[in-house]
């Protein structure tokens, strides 16, 4: 039997019911909330005026059911059945510092990063429904003002939806359905078109992107990326496979995002990518190592002013903590920290490769130079 997919209507009154009951749900992978007071009126005037409104996608999974797409417009719909809009300062800025590019050039890939760390569950963390919410501390929340709702708004005006039962490989399918459909809308992120790759798969989110780097920090021209984790586990994955760093990206030229997307499938799915050392679970448990030896440096909040020295100082760490379960004695952390900071030196102060390493880190040469580097110095230190 193929994929299924169903079509109908529901009031706007029932979507909100759908949400605060929790019977439709957001994964995790989903961005957060990026429309703006301006884009919620303009959806309560397109309604108003009876103009197309795009249908939303659900997904069932298990026996849930998965807002594939259209967060922005429940989550609208929500805000203004409740004449509310989050303030900007008081929720956590998520997902703005981007990822690391490889160049050492301030990037603009990324600069789509949603304005809010919120999503619709911050509401339903107060209640069940609108009388209990309203009466929960709201202080967090302004006033929507110029709704002019008519009273019966919500129950006369309907949304359409799609609604998905995949067959097989759910994961592969609802991923591949978010990624068109947000091809024409806001960009997406680089993390957010690879959480839709892994979402379903419990505790790969720690994996591919665990807490314990989050606020390692590449910093240039005073812009702020963090460090994309995903790249130092495929590479040292591949390094892995192939005992050596000569044929790291190999075939993919300029198309580094492809090779990353390759790795998670290669972790996530049942057909094993020859390119890579096999997935198991040991490799996910070992994050917790990661993170003590991370501690034990002094990484935690470290901020790099250039790649150069973000890639000497990580991907031999990565490569042992992750891939060979070795781990830094206590006694070797000063004289470790000092053999890595001398690398880098050596590197961008070389008399004839050093300048041209400095302004374009991303050649391929140069990468292979600092993954092998870096791992042949934490050879020295882990056990």
């Amino acid at each position: 039997m193929s994929n299924r997919t169903y079509y109908g209507e529901y009031s706007l009154k029932y979507w909100i019911e759908l949400v605060l009951s929790k019977k439709i749900v957001l994964p995790e992978y989903q961005r957060t909330f990026v429309w703006n007071k301006d884009d919620v009126l303009k959806l309560i005037q397109s309604f108003k005026d009876n103009l197309f409104v795009p249908s939303i996608t659900i997904g069932n999974y298990e026996g849930q059911d998965l807002i594939i797409d259209g967060q922005q417009r429940l989550s609208s719909l929500l805000l203004s059945f409740l004449g509310k809009y989050p303030k900007l300062d008081k929720f956590s800025f998520e997902n703005t510092v981007p990822l690391a590019n490889e160049n050492d050039d301030v990037s603009d890939s990324d600069n789509d990063a949603p304005i809010l760390g919120w999503t619709f569950n911050e509401l339903l963390k107060k209640g069940s429904s609108k009388e209990q919410i309203l009466s929960s501390d709201l202080s967090d929340y302004d006033t929507i003002t110029n709704l002019n709702l008519a009273e019966d708004f919500f129950e006369n005006n309907y949304l359409g939806f799609s609604y998905l039962i995949p067959e097989d490989n759910p994961q592969k399918y609802f991923s591949s359905v978010f990624k068109n459909i947000n091809e024409s809308g806001k960009k997406l992120s680089s993390l957010e078109t690879r959480r839709s790759l892994y979402f379903l798969k419990e505790g790969m989110e720690q994996f591919f992107d665990p807490d314990c780097i989050k606020n390692i920090i590449v910093e240039k021209d005073k812009k702020r990326e963090r460090i994309d984790f995903v790249r130092y586990l495929s590479l040292d994955s591949q390094y892995k496979k192939n005992e050596n760093a000569s044929n790291l990206l190999k075939n993919y030229g300029k198309k580094e995002e492809k090779y990353y997307n390759d790795f998670i499938d290669h972790c996530i799915s049942q057909n094993a990518n020859d390119m890579f050392t096999p997935f198991n679970d040991s490799l996910k448990h070992r994050i917790e190592s990661l993170k003590q030896d991370i501690n034990k440096l002094n990484f935690n909040g470290k901020t790099f002013t250039s790649i150069i020295d973000c890639d000497i100082y990580l991907f031999g760490l990565v490569f042992y903590s992750i891939f060979e379960d070795k781990h830094i004695n206590d006694n070797d952390v000063a004289s470790l920290k000092e053999k890595l900071e001398d690398s880098v030196n050596e590197i961008k102060n070389d008399s004839s490769t050093g300048t041209l390493h400095k302004k374009t880190p991303s050649a391929l040469k140069y990468l292979r130079l600092r993954v092998s580097k870096s791992i042949e110095i934490y050879r020295e230190y882990m056990r």
